[in-house]
């Protein structure tokens, strides 16, 4: 009796003095808290290395200058467009291969692009007043330009097809497969390029006359020293604004 006692009491002392140990479980009418996470949305890295696409021009062009021969005698000069075999149907092909990172609207319709000339080397004359060539500090000697190009270098960039003031400069673009061309032929060539008239004494056109073989040779040594090159261009040239 005194040891059953003595639990008692020991437990009375623990129930009396100490905490419950509580049995714990979860509740399902306690919600769980929410949490999120914020995963940053952006784009990686933008990388510019490339151009939209790629132009390029195959031609077979040869520009002659020949003997008029429209009265026997005549030695005024005309043009003649002929190919590299001295076909009569010379051609100049624009083209522009889009890049395959170039947006979708370049890929669909190309980029708006401007054909223009110019001459590799400055190319001029003197003529007295009837167009037969003479020297610089001749009587009525005037210096003259051998041709007269329709579309050259300049400030404004036009290559907009839209444009009415555009024509002959825009380059108007068919599209073939996944690339876009653009053909000239010898009509055109004829509206680019032209050889310089004036109105002579008589008042009539005329181009320049060489009259002798001294004068052709004079002209072909001295005179024809350049090229005339076609640029097709987007609107900038080596990172400069205009067609450079």
């Amino acid at each position: 009796m005194k040891k059953l006692s003595a639990l008692i009491a020991l437990l009375l002392c623990v129930t009396v003095g100490g905490v419950y140990a509580n049995w714990v479980y979860t509740n399902d009418e306690v919600d769980i808290q929410d949490r999120k996470y914020e995963a940053v949305a952006t784009l990686t890295d933008k990388q510019l290395t490339t151009e939209h696409g790629t132009f390029t021009i195959v031609s077979d062009l040869v520009v002659k200058i020949d003997q008029n021969n429209s009265v026997e005698g005549d030695h005024s000069a005309k043009l003649v467009f002929l190919t590299t075999t001295g076909g009569e149907d010379p051609t100049l092909t624009v083209t522009f291969e889009p890049n395959i990172n170039a947006p979708q609207d370049v890929k669909n319709n190309g980029v708006q692009a401007e054909l223009y000339l110019s001459e590799t080397a400055t190319m001029k004359y003197y003529s007295d007043a009837d167009g037969h060539l003479t020297t610089a500090g001749a009587p009525g000697a005037l210096e003259r330009s051998v041709f007269a190009l329709s579309n050259t270098a300049s400030d404004s960039f036009e290559g907009d097809p839209s444009v009415p003031e555009n024509a002959g400069k825009a380059v108007v673009w068919q599209k073939e497969g996944t690339v876009f061309k653009a053909v000239y032929d010898k009509t055109d060539f004829a509206q680019m390029i032209q050889l310089t008239t004036i109105t002579n004494t008589q008042s009539e056109p005329v181009t320049f006359i060489l009259d002798t073989q001294a004068d052709y040779t004079t002209f072909s040594e001295n005179v024809l020293t350049g090229n005339i090159a076609f640029h097709v261009t987007d609107g900038t040239v080596n990172g400069a604004g205009g067609q450079g």
